[in-house]
């Protein structure tokens, strides 16, 4: 079985990035996800959007990597794209110390799906900034989904008709029906 890529993102209405650019995300309120599964040939994008109320910004990340990695097959061998430094850093301790119980500031259920998805297939987490997409800077090219992901779980954050987004943006034909 092939590589298959997880691009994932999500959006909380209440965040707000401060002066030194960093998010703040204690408040709670409405967000949005977005996750797209490619093989590792390009074929077969799927997307899987959803709409949260009164969560954090950190919740809606998680979520969106856990509904990504979800949809990936069981046993292969997932590469996940998320612009979350601390889901990166947080794996790559998970896997040298094998934690046991949820960290503080984590949602419990959502903790134990996502370490049970992990412990089920090869997972890789890779840090990519949705500016460097936007600048034309990304060094995954057109192949990257992940400025599509931000823009559609920007979408269901307002609540807008994703039909009317991929079609304005000129996306509809990169994920089919």
């Amino acid at each position: 079985m092939g590589k298959v890529f997880v691009f994932s993102d999500g959006a909380c209405l209440t965040s707000v990035r401060r002066a030194d650019g960093r998010v703040s995300n204690g408040r709670v309120g409405p967000g949005g996800y977005a996750s797209v599964v490619v093989t590792e040939d390009g074929s077969c994008p799927n997307l899987i959007t959803g709409f949260v109320e009164g969560r954090s910004i950190f919740y809606i990340e998680m979520l969106a990597l856990v509904v990504g990695i979800e949809a990936t097959p069981r046993g292969s061998e997932v590469v996940v794209f998320t612009d979350q430094k601390y889901v990166v850093h947080f794996m790559k301790r998970f896997y040298r110390r094998r934690h046991r119980s949820c960290p503080s500031g984590w949602d419990k259920e959502l903790y134990d799906r996502f370490v049970r998805l992990c412990r089920r297939r090869d997972v890789s987490f890779v840090y990519h900034s949705v500016r460097r997409c936007n600048s034309g800077k990304c060094v995954y090219g057109e192949g990257c989904f992940f400025t599509f992901c931000h823009h559609i779980a920007r979408a269901q954050m307002y609540r807008m008709d994703i039909e009317s987004v991929l079609e304005y943006r000129g996306w509809y034909d990169l994920v089919g029906d």
